[in-house]
């Protein structure tokens, strides 16, 4: 009775010729998958925002280099250099409230392109002052004061997406501000 005691009855019971049960049961595998699923509900659309706001980020530092490009072409080449929107690559736009996804510097005196920029599809740029800003051959800007907007396109969520400000003064200096979400100025398509 003893061997009984110490070791157990269900370790003396001859066992069947099973394996040990491996894996996971259907109800372990739906619950793991109604979290991916309610972690991937909340996250893409956050994921999405993400990366339409590197897209500006990038697009506003893009323009940000063709300004600086610009202005030193002017006063290294000393003649008055363009930035405008374009749709060939050839002809500035006339529309300062959409100035498209293409960039273009060129010499405002022969009309020679000497830089062409392709932006995101994502994002829009848009001038307050005019279809183009201008710098004379001392790095002066062609305006008293102009900004620059750059703001995510339309999308299929409607969430708006602050964008960047490019302020750009006469003097020939520019600074990038971010915009709020209280800013307006890219409400306006």
């Amino acid at each position: 009775m003893n061997f009984f005691l110490s070791t157990g009855w269900h370790q003396c019971r001859p066992t069947p010729n099973r394996l040990p049960a491996s894996g996971f049961t259907l109800i372990e595998l739906l619950v793991v998958l109604s979290i991916v699923i309610t972690t991937l509900a909340f996250g893409i659309p956050n994921f999405q925002q993400q990366v339409t706001k590197v897209s500006l980020k990038r697009a506003a530092l893009e323009q940000l280099e063709l300004l600086r490009f610009t202005r030193t072409t002017a006063i290294q080449q000393g003649e008055k250099m363009t930035l405008c929107g374009t749709s060939d690559g050839l002809n500035c736009n006339q529309t300062q409230s959409h100035w498209g996804n293409q960039l273009m510097v060129f010499n405002a005196n022969d009309k020679t392109v000497q830089k062409v920029a392709q932006l995101d599809s994502s994002v829009r740029i848009s001038n307050n002052r005019a279809p183009s800003v201008s710098f004379s051959s001392s790095g002066w800007g062609s305006l008293a004061s102009s900004s620059f907007f750059i703001c995510a396109a339309k999308t299929s969520t409607n969430i708006e997406i602050p964008g960047y400000r490019i302020v750009v003064q006469m003097s020939g200096s520019f600074r990038l501000e971010a915009l709020t979400d209280s800013d307006s100025s890219c409400s306006n398509p």
